[in-house]
């Protein structure tokens, strides 16, 4: 597969931080290090065609404009800019991936791929792992708003409370969270139809670290129930005391207890 595409018509002068804030593209691109083009796009216009650099195991999209092989998408109305991909090879989270990588859960979204969701609020002690190169995986820095949005929903999901956010928050704080990962805005997110609301859901439960809490519950349970199993076979393989007076023999017992 291959890398995004992105077309900003009419864009003469040059790239900057500031226009791609104002395009939210700054989760997506820097102003230098991807492969760039003027001339005709999408939208009979002519402007800068930009391939998004690919994550260290994707491959980047042809820098052309062909429209018959390719598949392109306007942002606004009318349109800020395009964003396109070839038919035959759409991008996949490899393609999408940025170069760091923090400790995370693997999660299924809507377009039945899987991406690896940032651990941004853990649950108790975690062992770092390493990639297939040998980097590792370390744990994500805790002092940013992303950390401070996430603990808010967590504060109102175990605690109650009124600040608890919307629907739209929640989405948008599970896009925050890919971003961390991946080269994804929300138009990005929302034009390669990865989400419905159990993504949603599953993304914001990976940041908080709900499959380890899950996974912790089930051990528990799982020991729990062993050694109540355990106890009732012990109990059940228990000799039973004699009633007092007995000696132990049902035909001695009875014989005692008729003999003047």
């Amino acid at each position: 597969m291959a890398g995004l595409l992105i077309f900003l018509p009419n864009l003469d002068g040059a790239l900057t931080p500031e226009l791609l804030t104002q395009l939210g593209l700054d989760q997506v691109i820097e102003p230098t290090g991807h492969a760039m083009t003027r001339g005709p796009g999408p939208g009979d216009a002519a402007g800068l065609l930009i391939a998004v650099s690919p994550g260290p195991a994707g491959k980047q999209a042809r820098c052309r404009y062909r429209p018959e092989e390719q598949e392109w998408r306007s942002i606004g109305d009318p349109a800020t800019h395009w964003l396109g991909w070839q038919k035959d090879e759409p991008p996949t989270s490899v393609d999408l991936a940025r170069v760091t990588h923090y400790l995370g859960h693997p999660v299924k979204l809507a377009d039945d791929a899987e991406y690896l969701v940032p651990l941004v609020v853990p649950h108790g002690r975690k062992t770092m792992r390493r990639n297939r190169d040998g980097t590792w995986l370390c744990p994500m820095p805790r002092n940013t708003r992303l950390t401070a949005d996430c603990m808010r929903y967590y504060e109102s999901l175990w605690f109650g409370g009124t600040d608890r956010p919307t629907q739209s928050e929640l989405a948008d704080l599970a896009c925050r969270g890919l971003a961390v990962h991946y080269r994804l805005g929300p138009n990005e997110i929302e034009m390669l139809g990865m989400f419905d609301w159990p993504a949603v859901e599953r993304c914001l439960g990976a940041m908080l670290d709900v499959p380890s809490i899950v996974a912790e519950n089930e051990a528990r349970k799982k020991n729990e129930d062993a050694a109540a199993a355990e106890s009732q076979a012990a109990d059940s393989q228990s000799p039973v005391t004699p009633p007092a007076g007995s000696t132990g023999d049902a035909g001695t017992a009875v014989s005692d207890a008729t003999d003047p």
